[in-house]
């Protein structure tokens, strides 16, 4: 006699058992991005651009978690400062670099940034605030990392380990001793998540 095991639909599938007396089971690995795009639909993409950055700290992306519910959770950030035609070689530079923060707050001017839906099928809309082109913020940015760029695209896997609450922010800045650069280009990957469970 077979053991049947309940899915949860109602339905019944036998348990299959080996020759050592041991249950088969299958086991499927995937990323946590893949799952939670497939599964939940809750994976946005944003890219903020800076054209003509000035000597200075110039705001490339302020993103603010507005859900009661879900967590913003990052799992990935990709920086760039391509070279202008004609400026030369000149990174890396001590003076210039990206500037990763929290806890400033949106005042005014900017751009307001729609994230993508990564699962193009879903209806999904992220419920985050996010801008770029250098807006006005306000507060005390707190800085948890730098990168001195090199005009590679530079790439940050953080795993799912940079998590925004209920109202909390997170920031890219470009200083700069330089007197203009041209463009700043950052892309940052977030997956809204329950994390109460």
């Amino acid at each position: 006699m077979g053991l049947n095991i309940e899915d949860g639909t109602g339905k019944g599938y036998q348990v299959k058992i080996n020759n050592e007396n041991r249950m088969e089971v299958l086991s499927v690995s995937q990323e946590l991005q893949h799952h939670i795009s497939r599964d939940e639909q809750q994976v946005y993409q944003v890219v903020g651009e800076l054209t003509d950055a000035i000597n200075g700290t110039n705001t490339v992306l302020h993103i603010k978690n507005n859900s009661p519910t879900l967590h913003g959770v990052v799992s990935y950030i990709r920086l760039q400062t391509p070279g202008a035609s004609g400026d030369g070689s000149w990174l890396p530079d001590k003076g210039t670099y990206f500037q990763i923060g929290k806890d400033t707050s949106y005042s005014s001017n900017g751009t307001a940034v729609t994230p993508v839906n990564m699962n193009f099928i879903s209806g999904n809309i992220a419920d985050l605030t996010v801008y770029k082109d250098n807006p006005v913020v306000t507060g005390s940015f707190s800085e948890f990392d730098r990168w001195y760029p090199n005009y590679d695209m530079i790439e940050f896997n953080k795993h799912g380990s940079l998590i925004l609450g209920l109202d909390d922010t997170m920031e890219i800045r470009l200083v700069t001793d330089r007197p203009a650069i041209d463009i700043a280009y950052c892309r940052v990957t977030i997956m809204l998540m329950d994390l109460t469970g």
